[in-house]
């Protein structure tokens, strides 16, 4: 089988209202002054957008698209160095990796392309994978950010196994065999999505 993934831009608008109620329930973890790491995706930009309305967090990051959403909110931002992937808009590579694994943060949120028939998250490419494993060994909570779509999509490589995840944040449209299967796995959190008019107030 072949696994491509495709452009962020090409991903942000599906399933919107799903991935902002998300994002908006993730709200609930960060308290203030709390450290956190956000991954390269779609949802971790449409949580990114909520928290420019915070002030006083420590947010690292590898994506662009997140650098770009907090660039000029009054939190401190971070970001790794590293080769950009133009179709996940994130840096990786040796630069991304060694930067994180000298950071501690309290909650890593994590992407994932897919977890179809997996034991774990994963992610279509190998040095993303190693990213997400750098940051996995810094965080104490360590949260994956994702629609229910992707437990229908497949991906290449399992970055860790659901054990060591505390939270799975998805939408209230999982499939009922696939909470079943995943819930002794890991901790999943169902949001339903906003109401249209919540949704174009965070999205936007």
């Amino acid at each position: 089988m072949e696994f491509a993934e495709r452009p962020l831009e090409d991903r942000t608008a599906e399933g919107s209202a799903e991935k902002a109620a998300i994002a908006e329930y993730a709200m609930r973890f960060i308290r203030e002054n709390t450290v956190i790491f956000l991954d390269a995706g779609s949802t971790c930009t449409s949580l990114a957008r909520l928290l420019y309305l915070k002030k006083g967090l420590t947010i690292f990051t590898t994506s662009l698209s997140v650098a770009n959403v907090l660039i000029s909110s009054e939190n401190k931002l971070h970001m790794s160095g590293g080769t950009l992937n133009p179709i996940t808009m994130a840096l990786e590579g040796f630069a991304a990796t060694g930067f994180l694994r000298q950071i501690h943060v309290d909650i890593a949120f994590l992407g994932t392309s897919g977890f179809q028939d997996c034991n774990g998250p994963t992610s279509i490419d190998f040095t993303d994978a190693d990213v997400k494993r750098a940051i996995l060994e810094r965080a104490r909570t360590k949260i994956v950010l994702a629609h229910s779509a992707k437990t229908q999509a497949s991906a290449l490589v399992e970055y860790t196994k659901w054990k060591n995840i505390h939270h799975l944040i998805t939408d209230s449209n999982i499939r009922f065999e696939d909470k079943k299967r995943l819930s002794d796995q890991v901790d999943i959190i169902e949001v339903p999505p906003l109401h249209n008019a919540d949704c174009a107030e965070h999205i936007e």
